[in-house]
């Protein structure tokens, strides 16, 4: 199935035809999908018969109904495939070797450096918490801005009366 971000959950289970093809009955269905009961379940859509099409129902492919399934079920469709399994046990093969890799190389010095220290220096860099921390009083570089607004203030005088103002009046 082609990698696509407008598939959603449905496109984890199904091929990308029948996701395009399905995708607005499940849409369509979604508040009896909600109140199912917990468990497996079979999509089973029904083609537009004539009758159908005349209704003019909202359904773009017709009565959908969802069957209870079991494991079995499952089991007795997806039949064992010695190439999947082959290229799962790759993929878990690789997995294994790239933690077994970072666990080696990478982890000693990831808990060596993380201490309370960093970590605290990590949440005052972050996005949320890093403007604060930049014009804040406890940035060295920011005291000579406060030495300046404080020679402002000392230094402030009235506007004159015929300076324009923002409320539009004098």
């Amino acid at each position: 199935m082609p990698c696509t971000d407008r598939v959603g959950h449905l496109g984890i289970f199904v091929s990308g035809g029948i996701v395009k093809k399905e995708h607005q009955e499940f849409a369509s269905n979604i508040d009896l999908i909600d109140v199912l009961p917990p468990g497996l379940y079979e999509s089973v859509m029904t083609p537009k018969t004539a009758t159908w099409r005349m209704r003019k129902t909202w359904s773009a492919t017709g009565p959908v109904r969802f069957e209870p399934r079991t494991s079995d079920d499952v089991k007795a469709i997806v039949k064992p495939d010695p190439e999947s399994d082959r290229r799962f046990a790759t993929v878990r093969r690789v997995s294994e070797i790239n933690l077994g890799l970072y666990r080696t190389l990478f982890q000693p010095f990831v808990k060596a450096s993380v201490n309370e220290q960093t970590a605290a220096a990590m949440k005052k860099l972050s996005h949320a918490e890093l403007p604060f921390e930049i014009f804040s009083e406890r940035n060295p570089l920011m005291q000579q801005v406060a030495q300046l607004a404080e020679l402002v203030r000392q230094q402030r005088q009235p506007a004159a009366p015929t300076t324009p103002s923002c409320s539009g009046g004098p």
